[in-house]
């Protein structure tokens, strides 16, 4: 088993009108949500765009929101900016998150399935992310440890190179204001039967005709990406740009990245490349 831990902030959510008010604000269904259950949702601006995405742990009466390293600022901001009159306290908390990457073998499977509590440890399946969250309301990490029989602990880059060739989406890169929750497959996360929220009437719209103006794709190449190429492809012996690569890594095998290509370009027979050399052709692959 890989393992990969990082230190991170989460917010804490406590009063008589939080379950209401992520209700209100957010793209998931929180009417049902009991004590001890597991939610994710996504948090939108007034343009559908997204602020982050969060894992939502209710327990004993409060309220546990995880999202991207660095941005439980951002969160607690936005929510700030919606309180009113709500009986709703916001506070970070420092905690650890440690997040699991399966190697290609049967080490999965002792975890797999699994939203619960035990003692000071939530666990939380992310079957849609292929990757286990395990979140600790205290420093001490030995039980975990003794959990995970001494697994191999990956460093940042081994991390990032892991997460970008298996599609996961997991920091700011593809989470940020210039993407909409249906651009890079969190759709699933969207409730369409629910009252109004913040960006539901951009989303719903974007949804209800079919108009999703990007995807997210997963891109292999056999030379070096970056952040930030361009993707090209030509019709009729005219070059288009049509899109541009958010995270760049490599794999034992060949290179790969993360990015978005413009729902008018997609297209199964063309052949993309980057930054106007149609001789640098990638492979792209919807996630």
């Amino acid at each position: 088993m890989k393992v990969f831990s990082e230190n991170l902030k989460i917010l804490r959510l406590t009063g008589n009108d939080v379950q209401d008010f992520l209700q209100r604000v957010s793209t998931n269904d929180f009417r049902k949500f009991e004590d001890g259950t597991v939610l994710r949702t996504v948090f939108t601006n007034d343009k559908g765009r997204i602020v982050d995405f969060v894992t939502v742990l209710k327990f004993e009466g409060a309220f546990i929101l995880a999202g991207s390293s660095g941005k439980e600022e951002a969160i607690k901001d936005f929510m700030n900016k919606y309180i009113v009159t709500e009986d709703i306290v916001t506070e970070i908390v420092n905690t650890i998150k440690y997040t699991l990457i399966p190697e290609f073998d049967n080490d999965y499977e002792f975890m797999s399935g699994c939203n619960y509590v035990e003692g000071n440890y939530f666990y939380i399946d992310d079957y849609r992310f292929r990757k286990i969250v395990v979140l600790g309301l205290n420093d001490n990490s030995d039980f975990l440890k003794v959990l995970l029989e001494q697994p191999e602990w990956l460093d940042n880059a081994s991390f990032k190179d892991i997460a970008i060739e298996n599609g996961y989406v997991y920091d700011g890169k593809e989470l940020n204001e210039e993407i909409n929750p249906l651009e890079c497959g969190l759709k699933e996360f969207v409730s369409f039967n629910k009252g109004c929220y913040i960006g539901q009437e951009v989303i719903g719209r974007m949804d209800s005709q079919g108009k999703v103006p990007k995807v997210m794709v997963k891109i292999n190449s056999d030379f070096a990406l970056k952040e930030g190429d361009k993707i090209y492809f030509k019709d009729a012996g005219t070059e288009n740009e049509c899109g541009f690569v958010t995270s760049a890594g490599k794999s034992a095998y060949d290179f790969t990245g993360l990015g978005f290509i413009r729902s008018t370009g997609l297209n199964e027979n063309f052949k993309y490349y980057i930054n106007n050399d149609a001789e640098r052709i990638i492979f792209t692959k919807q996630i």
